[in-house]
């Protein structure tokens, strides 16, 4: 369904985490492995793995949301705990945003099919068959990003850095491994494009006027467009 209740939008919070974990000398590759069972008994996986030596290791496991703090905490029994954060972004506006473009475009495509079984030339055919191949390209990519995206609430990631106590201990780690570029770019993208779906729709009714009348609206749009950009600029 298109419509998602409101109770479904109220916790859209995609929730990293990052811990440091000394773990007493010639244990390393028991604790590596008990990191690894936590990971599966909380119904998740390991995403990544990296290791320097015997003594020394980092690995990005990812668990369901509702099993995230468990993890953490299972995580820091295994040694002294030296460094713990989490990190929490609301995504809620990000699938608003995309629910109502997919809409808007669902609409724009039941207009287009009404518009196709009305043609009379092959050539309006095909000017409206290429409108539709247009939209459901967009539906399509938007539907990615939804799911997307409540894949990214519904699990966490945590990044776990265990090392043995006498072992050297590199540069302090910062966030940069738990920050998620992609998610980023889907927010953005669902906060952009309101504009160029009201613009289709536009041009979808305009269809339906004569073709003089049509290129008229098509060069008011693309003025208005253009004042947009300049007033924006």
């Amino acid at each position: 369904s298109l419509m998602l209740g409101s109770a479904a939008l109220l916790s859209k919070i995609v929730r990293d985490g990052t811990i440091t974990v000394s773990v007493p000398d010639g244990s390393f590759g028991t604790k590596l492995a008990r990191v690894v069972a936590i990971a599966h008994a909380n119904g998740g996986f390991v995403l990544s793995s990296q290791t320097e030596g015997s003594t020394t290791g980092t690995l990005t496991i990812r668990v369901p949301a509702a099993r995230f703090d468990d993890a953490i905490g299972q995580v820091g029994q295994l040694g002294d705990v030296e460094s713990s954060s989490v990190t929490g972004k609301d995504v809620t506006n990000a699938f608003i945003d995309y629910r109502a473009h997919l809409q808007n475009l669902v609409g724009r495509r039941t207009v287009l099919r009404s518009l196709l079984a009305r043609t009379t030339t092959i050539g309006e055919s095909l000017t409206v068959e290429n409108q539709l191949e247009d939209v459901q390209l967009q539906i399509d990519q938007i539907q990615g990003e939804l799911r997307y995206l409540n894949n990214q609430v519904a699990e966490s990631t945590l990044t776990v850095d265990l090392h043995e106590q006498s072992a050297p201990v590199g540069e302090n780690r910062t966030n940069e491994g738990i920050q998620n570029p992609s998610l980023s770019r889907a927010v953005d993208r669902a906060i952009q494009g309101s504009f160029g779906i009201v613009a289709t729709i536009i041009v979808g009714l305009g269809y339906l006027l004569p073709l003089a009348v049509l290129a008229g609206i098509g060069a008011g749009v693309v003025t208005l467009v253009r004042r947009r950009g300049r007033a924006t600029s």
